[in-house]
């Protein structure tokens, strides 16, 4: 069987699952799952530093939180590409994740 690998953004690549394989499918929407929620919780505190902090941070720091912000639409470009990992997820009533 081949293998595929997909990169998460934030903490390196998802487990390698079977191409197309429901199963590895299933086994990895826990994790991707949790990976979700961690992005938007990263999208929330950059969103509340920023509003709080703008006028006081340094191009470097704004160049920092631009940064993550690519990595987490990386992430969610690549997890919302997945059509049968988003069937999963839809079946599992995870679509939240994906209105967000």
């Amino acid at each position: 069987q081949q293998h595929t690998s997909k990169k998460s953004g934030s903490s390196g690549n998802i487990e390698k699952t079977p191409k197309n394989s429901q199963v590895g499918i299933l086994q990895n929407s826990k994790i991707i799952r949790q990976k979700c929620i961690h992005q938007l919780m990263m999208i929330q505190a950059i969103n509340d530093i920023a509003k709080s902090q703008y006028k006081h941070m340094s191009t470097p720091h704004l160049v920092s939180l631009i940064e993550c912000l690519e990595i987490s639409y990386s992430f969610s470009r690549n997890t919302n590409s997945n059509t049968s990992l988003k069937d999963v997820l839809v079946k599992q009533k995870l679509t939240d994740l994906f209105k967000r």
